[in-house]
């Protein structure tokens, strides 16, 4: 995060990379064995933790435009009160194209057996680094489609004793 183009140029990587694309996940647990995975542009809102420190109004439509026009940048929120809130996201976004492309993550938690699930997720896929652990919240938006609603850095202890299960194929469909 050390210049301003960063939102710019991560917004233009994630269009080039991920918007209007599908992902088929083959999942090795029965009753959510295949989900396919739809990308948006205004998925990057919430991905990278602009609702921390814009004002509640802001709509995702609204941000990916302000970023097209490079009128929102990072030093505008480096005096945010929750500022270490989307940076921390930010700094992970790398770990979205390690699940989607680089295949190197292949561990995850379906909804049913995490103690608490306030974002209504389906799917977690995360990867654990020393105390931390980065996730991909993954939600069912349709009785087809699937998309991504979190990124974000939690204690590694929360993912010790739930049950795993793997992504045993990623294939794109677009």
């Amino acid at each position: 995060m050390d210049n301003d183009a960063t939102l710019q140029s991560t917004l233009n990587d994630y269009q080039k990379k991920f918007c209007g694309k599908r992902c088929l996940l083959e999942i090795n647990y029965k009753g959510l064995d295949d989900i396919v995975v739809v990308f948006t542009e205004t998925d990057l809102h919430h991905l990278l933790g602009l609702h921390y420190v814009l004002d509640k109004a802001v709509r995702a439509t609204e941000s990916i435009e302000m970023i097209k026009n490079n009128e929102l940048l990072i030093s505008d929120f480096t005096n945010h009160q929750d500022f270490s809130k989307m940076s921390s996201r930010f700094k992970n976004y790398s770990f979205i194209e390690r699940v989607f492309y680089d295949k190197k993550v292949n561990i995850c938690v379906v909804a049913k057996d995490l103690k608490s699930n306030n974002m209504k997720l389906n799917l977690l896929v995360y990867e654990i680094s020393g105390r931390s652990a980065i996730v991909l919240g993954i939600r069912q938006i349709t009785d087809t489609y699937y998309k991504l609603v979190t990124l974000h850095e939690a204690s590694s202890n929360t993912y010790k004793n739930v049950r795993k299960t793997k992504i045993k194929n990623i294939e794109w469909l677009d």
